[in-house]
Order: C-alpha cells, then structure tokens, then sequence
C-alpha cells in the first residue's frame, strides 16, 4: 500500500459522525525503530479522533525513529517520532572544522547521544578540550561555521 500521497481531504463538518483521513501505523513500533513506508497507511476516523496539525504526507514521518512503543492502528502524530540517534554516548566521532575549502579532523569521545542536526559536545582525548559540534551522520559531527549550517539541514551533510 503507497502511503505517501494523501487521498482526496475530505471536509470536515461540524455534524456528528464526520470522517477524515489520518496517517496511521500498519503495525506497532518498538521505541527506536525507523518508520519505514510501509509502516504507515491511511486510514478514516471520527473526525473528532484526528488530531489537530497531524502528518499530511507520509514522506514527513518515513525515516524518523519512535520515541516510544507505537500500537498498531494508532493515529500518527509528530510528538511520538524524532529524528534517529546517529551518535551515541561515549561512541568516538570524527569532528571536522570546515572553513573555506580546507577541513580540519579530529576523533573525540560524545559526550551524549544525538540526533542529526542536534548539538553534541565532543571530548578530545588528547588534548582534554571539549569541541561543541553538531551530530550530521553515525560517527561524524562538524564544528565552526559548518555547524550551524547542519544545525538548519543534516542531510547536507550526511553524504559526505
């Protein structure tokens, strides 16, 4: 079943007994797994069941990680998924400060876990200094000007 394009809204009344189609998952997620396309189908509720501001396309949730346990059957919202760990605590990063052209590396120990995009503070083992960076993709983070770069788009970054 392609879940991506959304059917045809329909309209909501004010009557009792109106329907709308939601997102909703076709089998229960453990917290941490990766929503994959066929996790996720439409299906139609009592209006009154749908959430305000859900998922429009199914596209917006592939690829995020559950926070939780998700039920089968529930309705998708946005507060139950999360971009996917890439770094863990204690994992050794490669940090790269890219400026100009020319990029700079070093490896360091996180100091916590950390999601594309998100800031994580990384130890260098040899020097004792701590490098704020920011995570990009599973054991590479960048620091300096990149940084805030990949704070705004992650994916930019994930495919070097």
């Amino acid at each position: 079943a392609e879940a991506s394009a959304r059917p045809a809204a329909a309209t909501v009344a004010s009557r009792p007994g109106a329907t709308v189609e939601v997102l909703t998952y076709a089998r229960s997620l453990a917290a941490g797994d990766i929503v994959q396309p066929a996790d996720v189908v439409w299906s139609t509720v009592q209006a009154h069941q749908a959430p305000a501001g859900g998922p429009q396309d199914a596209d917006q949730v592939v690829g995020l990680s559950a926070k939780r346990a998700l039920r089968a059957g529930a309705v998708v919202t946005g507060r139950d998924l999360a971009s996917p760990q890439v770094i863990a605590r204690n994992d050794m990063v490669e940090v790269a400060y890219i400026v100009g052209g020319v990029e700079l590396t070093v490896t360091g120990k996180a100091t916590r876990n950390a999601s594309a995009g998100e800031p994580v503070p990384v130890l260098n083992v040899q020097s004792g200094r701590t490098i704020d960076a920011v995570a990009v993709s599973p054991g590479r983070a960048v620091a300096g000007p990149a940084a805030q770069i990949a704070r705004a788009n992650p994916q930019q970054f994930a495919a070097r």
